[in-house]
């Protein structure tokens, strides 16, 4: 079985990675190394289990095929916000792989400390529209992972109503019904990057569910955006819930509502793992068209 080495840096989370099986029983062991990110070694406690000080730091894994530690990191760190590198000398060849929770999860290649793009996506021909979504998806989960690590996540629900502003008539409903759509269907999600301000905010979201690309995208699409709705896009008579206040689409900007026709309900999965000071304000981009 190939053997080699395997590097996880994580940004958060680094006491509960420790506490996985795969990684727990390697405590003390010569061939895994785990530092803080000061580099100040992480000791074995008198259990013979990790003591972290810290949540961030990196994990080095020598003489290891690396499938079964990835496997169990993919599977039971969904709180933790991670990269891993599996060198060319495990079973895993120059894998790299992400996970930010608001992002989800992203697998790629490495060489020499870069993710790179494989060469049959440069050839004349141009790339695929897979191949763009996951470069969209790589910047996506890398701005999140490195940059923005420490920026806690927003609560959100998302609400498509059929009728565009009205209520559907029967003939409509009698559509909808008979294609497997709603009058009504709610997302809620957790995002990273939304701008502070609730107008600049329902923008970005306009924006991004229209173009169907960008970092808001990416994380809209890896956390499951509702099947039934009744369009694809959000739209006139769309509503947006953020942090419990909601605003619908109108033809010309946003208007808020009096109350949650959505309330975001708290998912221990896909919660805030970070814990840290709110967002800088973004920017207000005020009222723009809709169509």
């Amino acid at each position: 079985m190939n053997r080699g080495t395997l590097v996880i840096e994580v940004h958060h989370g680094l006491a509960g990675l420790l506490a996985l099986p795969g990684l727990a029983h390697q405590a003390g062991r010569a061939d895994t190394e785990v530092v803080a990110r000061d580099g100040t070694p992480v000791p074995v406690g008198p259990d013979g289990r990790w003591a972290p000080s810290t949540q961030a730091g990196t994990i080095t894994v020598r003489h290891t095929a690396a499938d079964h530690q990835l496997a169990e990191l993919i599977a039971a760190s969904r709180a933790a916000v991670w990269s891993a590198w599996a060198d060319g000398d495990t079973a895993m060849p120059n894998t790299w792989v992400a996970w930010h929770p608001a992002g989800g999860l992203i697998e790629g290649e490495w060489l020499g400390d870069d993710v790179v793009v494989p060469v049959t996506w440069t050839e004349a021909n141009g790339r695929s529209g897979e191949q763009e979504r996951w470069l969209d998806r790589y910047r996506t989960i890398s701005w999140l992972t490195q940059e923005h690590a420490a920026t806690p996540t927003r609560e959100v629900a998302l609400t498509w109503n059929a009728g565009f502003g009205r209520d559907p008539g029967p003939e409509e409903l009698g559509e909808l019904a008979a294609t497997g759509r709603q009058p009504q269907a709610t997302g809620r999600f957790r995002l990273v990057g939304l701008p502070e301000a609730p107008l600049a905010a329902c923008e970005a979201l306009f924006e991004a569910t229209n173009l169907y690309h960008g970092p808001l995208w990416a994380q809209l699409t890896s956390q499951g955006l509702p099947g039934g709705r009744a369009h694809t896009a959000l739209s006139v008579g769309d509503h947006v819930s953020i942090d419990g206040r909601t605003w619908t689409c109108q033809d010309l900007g946003w208007r808020e509502l009096g109350g949650d026709p959505a309330p975001v309900e708290a998912d221990p999965v896909a919660g805030d793992p970070l814990d840290l000071p709110a967002n800088p304000s973004g920017p207000d981009t005020g009222q723009d068209m809709h169509r």
